[in-house]
């Protein structure tokens, strides 16, 4: 899969482990997370993350127009 296919949240975090030199399967173990919800999250981001961005760039958006005035 290339990375433009995956999304977001999972390409974040593999990034992020790649730079520190740790395995996903670290990650997950540390976190307490089963490694299969970043497969999922491989294919695609879940509705949580996809509303917390669209919120995010919701306020960057109306920030962005209340310093332009």
């Amino acid at each position: 899969m290339s990375d433009s296919n995956k999304s977001s949240a999972y390409a974040d975090i593999e990034k992020r482990a790649k730079q520190i030199g740790v395995k996903l399967s670290e990650v997950c173990r540390k976190a307490g997370v089963d490694r299969s919800i970043l497969e999922r999250w491989k294919k695609e981001d879940p509705k949580s993350i996809t509303t917390f961005n669209a919120l995010n760039a919701a306020l960057d958006e109306i920030e962005a127009e209340s310093n332009a005035e």
